[in-house]
């Protein structure tokens, strides 16, 4: 699934969560980078049922475009490897955090095409910039 941007478009994405659990999202550049969307540290608390969430949460922040996908997954557990990855983030100046490791990018974008083919909830979204 695709949407297409014009480039520095600014947009915000509601998420629904389907069941109670722990939910994550990244959003990856074309540079091989990711901005931790939700949770917002590691050891995030369960998400209850219906709840929704803005992405990026904080009200005042949106997603810019440049060519980019974000990855949405849903467990009813937590996933270590995702709150490792979080926990091995950086706050960069717009409280946003993220993993710019090229080493610590690999393994979160390895995790997560393995997750994609998990039966877990995980689902990536393209993000075109047109």
């Amino acid at each position: 699934m695709g949407t297409t941007f014009r480039k520095n478009e600014l947009v915000a994405m509601k998420v629904q969560i389907p069941k109670t659990g722990f939910f994550y999202a990244f959003q990856a550049d074309d540079q091989g980078t990711f901005d931790v969307l939700y949770p917002q540290a590691s050891g995030s608390p369960v998400v209850p049922s219906g709840k929704a969430l803005r992405l990026p949460v904080e009200e005042e922040l949106w997603l810019g475009f440049i060519s980019s996908s974000v990855t949405l997954a849903w467990s009813p557990q937590r996933i270590e490897s995702l709150e490792l990855a979080i926990d091995r983030s950086e706050v960069e100046k717009d409280s946003i955090r993220a993993i710019r490791d090229p080493e610590d990018a690999k393994k979160l974008d390895e995790e997560l095409t393995r997750l994609l083919k998990s039966n877990l909830s995980v689902k990536r979204i393209e993000l075109n910039v047109d």
